[in-house]
């Protein structure tokens, strides 16, 4: 009993300015979090409407693949040599680059 009796008239611990400061701290930095969780987000939006629009330009300035001429791709490697029948397309335009757009794909079996 009279352990009790002296642990209720201890006053040893926080006092109620203390447990105040610490919420406040809390809530700054809960306030802080939100605020870099929302300005990531509306950053993450921004870039991906940039990149979208990047791309659709992109495609825009390729042209069509209109020719296609039957071709061979060659590897080799150490003395062995590997040939790969392709289908080779032409585009009738250039990129802004000056430089052909050539594409190729293996050629399937018939």
């Amino acid at each position: 009993m009279k352990k009790m009796l002296k642990k209720i008239k201890n006053r040893a611990g926080e006092t109620l300015g203390e447990t105040l400061v610490a919420l406040l701290i809390a809530s700054l930095a809960l306030i802080m979090l939100a605020a870099a969780i929302s300005t990531s987000t509306g950053i993450i939006t921004k870039s991906s409407k940039k990149i979208d629009a990047y791309f659709e330009e992109s495609n825009d300035k390729l042209v069509k693949m209109t020719e296609t001429t039957p071709g061979v791709v060659t590897f080799s490697e150490e003395g062995s040599m590997i040939q790969i029948p392709v289908h080779v397309n032409y585009a009738q335009g250039e990129l802004k680059n000056d430089e052909p757009v050539i594409s190729f794909k293996v050629k399937e079996d018939d």
